[in-house]
This record gives C-alpha cells, structure tokens and sequence, in this order.
C-alpha cells in the first residue's frame, strides 16, 4: 500500500493542480475528477488537491478559470450550432443558458459531495485530536509524578548530606 503524502505543497505540484484543474474545466469534466487525477498522480488524497485548490490556488486563476469556462462554453455551442443547420440565435442563446443552469446544478452537487468528503475526513481527524490530547493529558500527569519524585530524591539528598556533616 502507498503512502498518503502530508507534506508541503511545491510549485511544481500547484502548477500540475492548476493545469489539470483549468483543463478539466475547458473540457467539461469535474473538478472532482481533476482531483482525484492529481491526486493518484502526487499520491495525495483527492480531498487534500481539493482544499488545496480552494483554499490557495484558486484565487491565483481566476481569469483563467472564467477563460476555460467560456471556451467550453463556446466549444459547446459551436458544436451544437455544426450539428443542427436551422438553430436560430435565440434557440441558441436558450440552449446556452439551460447549460448554464445544468453546469451548475452539478457544480453544487460536486461541492456538495466535497464537503461531505472534507466532512468526514475532520471528523477523523477530531478524533484521531482526542486521542492525542488524551495521551498528552496521561503523559503530563506521568511527568507531574516524575518531577514530584525527583524532588522528593533531591529533597532526601540534601537531608543525608546536611546529616552526613554533623
């Protein structure tokens, strides 16, 4: 089994994330998909690509993200427009917007299912928190009982050495 990186994120991982994300978005495919694709690649989780993304990359791509969406837009009608001779502007224009309407109803339900992932990974997290802070509660009261043992010692030195010199 292959570990799951945790360590810091390098440029060259963030440009592959950003490269992957915006192509997936120029051809029409969830950013999930992207996800799990730079994951596999970097061997990290898909929601780990995914926060990434959301939490630093994206905002560095916006233009970008807007550009893609627009040549998949186009690339889309164009097609649309190729495939059928007598599509007025209008019926276009209708096509487009009920595109729209359905490219983000599955943005929300990707975003839903990402948030049920990140969801449930803190959640495990949260627990895997409580059971250290438990042993780091059970560590310091051993170290409590150490410390008052040492000076017990120290204390009783001191006795036998003042008691040694008289």
């Amino acid at each position: 089994m292959t570990a799951i990186r945790q360590d810091a994120w390098s440029q060259e991982e963030d440009q592959l994330l950003s490269d992957l994300v915006l192509a997936h978005i120029r051809e029409g495919k969830t950013q999930l998909q992207a996800f799990e694709e730079v994951g596999s690649r970097l061997k990290r989780t898909a929601a780990a690509c995914g926060f990434r993304w959301n939490a630093t990359i994206r905002k560095q791509y916006t233009k970008e993200i807007e550009a893609a969406k627009e040549n998949r837009h186009y690339e889309q009608a164009h097609a649309e427009v190729a495939s059928v001779a007598d599509v007025t502007t209008k019926t276009s224009s209708t096509l487009s917007s009920m595109k729209d309407v359905i490219d983000y109803l599955q943005t929300l339900d990707e975003s839903e299912l990402y948030t049920k992932r990140i969801e449930s990974e803190l959640q495990k997290k949260q627990l895997e928190n409580e059971a250290l802070v438990s042993k780091l509660t059970k560590v310091e009261r051993e170290l409590k009982a150490v410390q008052h043992d040492y000076q017990s010692f120290i204390s009783l030195l001191e006795k036998a050495k003042s008691h040694s010199r008289i």
